[in-house]
């Protein structure tokens, strides 16, 4: 499977969050992200985010490196999913 362009982009745009207009940059809403454009064959425990702030990486690389984003990995051994955003 390969998420359109316009997937990925709507993906970008949820990365920055805003919390005060109830928007929130997670699994799940990730999740809800693709059901919205009819990817329905993934759920929220095939898709880990990996934030330069170092959530599920060894450690913060924002402040070495300059880059402040994130990657969301989905993955499904069942349904042969596989992407990178």
């Amino acid at each position: 499977m390969a998420l359109s362009e316009e997937v990925r982009n709507e993906l970008v745009e949820l990365q920055y969050e805003d919390k005060k207009k109830g928007h929130t940059f997670d699994e799940k809403s990730v999740e809800e992200t693709l059901k919205k454009h009819n990817v329905t064959d993934v759920k929220a425990k095939d898709i880990t985010i990996y934030k330069s702030d170092g959530k599920n990486i060894d450690g913060k690389v924002g402040d070495k490196t300059g880059f402040d984003g994130a990657a969301i990995h989905i993955h499904n051994e069942d349904t042969l999913v596989f992407d990178i955003t």
